[in-house]
């Protein structure tokens, strides 16, 4: 809620999700340009109601002062950053003392035979899945990160998906 960066908002098909009841502005980036061009056309056409400012940048180095946000938001894209660690900590740099960071993510599944699939096959999804790392241990990347624990962790899908949502201190 209030001021919202979207890391890697691609071709914006989260937009239309936020609720200009609780949400003021939304800063969203990629490092596509033509996704953002698509991204773009989407804000002028389809049902956004919250006022959007898209930007070209790395989600290592986006270039907003500290303490900007209320709220971080990042939908699958974190498995397909180069260094994930690096842009958690981008993510907590630029959000407010009080503010949230909320993830919806590729992780390895608890399953451990599922979990072991993933492993075994993830040189493969890498490489037919536009780079997407799908086994990630998104909690050790997070606590790499400085982000600390969780304050929501739920699991979906046979424990693939992930919906964490960290509360910078």
């Amino acid at each position: 809620q209030g001021r919202v960066v979207e890391f890697g908002a691609g071709t914006g098909l989260n937009f239309k999700y936020y609720d200009p009841a609780r949400v003021a502005q939304l800063d969203a980036f990629d490092l596509s340009s033509s996704m953002l061009e698509v991204a773009e056309k989407r804000v002028q056409t389809e049902e956004v109601r919250v006022p959007v400012r898209l930007q070209l940048a790395d989600a290592t180095q986006t270039g907003y002062a500290d303490s900007s946000f209320d709220s971080v938001v990042d939908t699958f894209s974190l498995c397909v950053y180069d260094e994930p660690v690096a842009a958690l900590r981008e993510m907590h740099r630029v959000v407010k003392p009080g503010g949230r960071i909320v993830l919806l993510e590729h992780i390895r599944s608890d399953n451990s035979v599922l979990g072991a699939y993933q492993d075994a096959t993830a040189g493969a999804v890498k490489a037919m899945g536009k780079g997407c790392v799908w086994n990630q241990r998104l909690e050790d990347l997070a606590a790499a990160a400085g982000l600390g624990r969780p304050i929501q962790f739920d699991r979906f899908d046979l424990g693939t998906l992930a919906l964490l949502v960290f509360k910078k201190s």
